[in-house]
């Protein structure tokens, strides 16, 4: 019996990630998504006994209702120190 190779476009992407995995995509350190759920992140994550798993559609949730446009804060303006 030989085994069916699965392609890779057959794959379905991974939907839950792992803290590190969670961090990576939002760009932050895995320490640093830690520290900001534990000051009260409204991040919904899954639990798997010890684990803490996060479902990319919740991430891209949070990523889109966090978009803010960019504003460069310009020193000197006016000739003011």
């Amino acid at each position: 019996m030989t085994k069916k190779r699965i392609k890779y476009d057959e794959v379905e992407p991974q939907r839950l990630l792992g803290m590190d995995e969670a961090a990576t995509y939002l760009g932050l350190s895995s320490w640093a998504l830690r520290t900001r759920l534990k000051n009260g992140l409204p991040l919904p994550v899954v639990r798997m006994g010890r684990r803490i798993l996060f479902d990319i559609h919740d991430l891209n949730i949070y990523i889109e209702q966090n978009k803010t446009l960019y504003r460069p804060i310009l020193r000197n303006e006016g000739g003011k120190r």
